[in-house]
């Protein structure tokens, strides 16, 4: 079988790449490729490839997911904050951090309850999860399955 891939190009004179991804899938896998940009100024026509390369601010994050099924997927948390852990933990579903090189710490000011089935995966991360010895980390409804990978959990409060 072949595998079918969908891109974005940037031309000369656009302003920013919009925030978007690029599928391919295969049988047995599917990549997500996200990428977010920050504006930069106009292309023109005199832009070496390699002037071109360095005014892209991109971050790209390659997902590799086993098909599992129709529409198997993960969205990415790329903003590593507390209002997006709360916001995914409300929504559902899977998800993969990109947080960057560095370690990073998700600073809780309140606790995070867990309304949907969701799991979190850090993989490829230095993520810890605190609750800054002032709230616990997150309740979880009844029924809801939750589950955390690769994630470190520090510094929660005791109910």
């Amino acid at each position: 079988m072949s595998a079918f891939c969908s891109s974005h190009t940037q031309k000369v004179g656009d302003d920013f790449i919009p925030f978007g991804e690029t599928f391919c899938t295969d049988w047995w896998f599917m990549a997500v490729i996200r990428f977010k940009t920050t504006p930069m100024p106009k292309l023109s026509v005199h832009d070496s490839i390699s002037t071109r390369a360095t005014r892209l601010a991109c971050s790209l994050l390659l997902v590799f997911l086993w098909h599992s099924g129709p529409g198997a997927q993960a969205d990415v948390i790329d903003d590593c904050s507390d209002t997006s852990l709360r916001a995914a933990a409300g929504n559902g579903g899977s998800y993969f951090f990109d947080c960057g090189t560095n370690p990073t710490t998700i600073a809780l000011t309140n606790t995070i309850v867990v309304t949907a089935d969701v799991t979190f995966d850090g993989a490829g991360q230095s993520i810890v999860i605190s609750g800054g010895n002032a709230v616990r980390l997150f309740t979880i409804n009844p029924g809801v399955n939750f589950t955390l990978k690769n994630l470190v959990l520090a510094s929660g409060k005791a109910a």
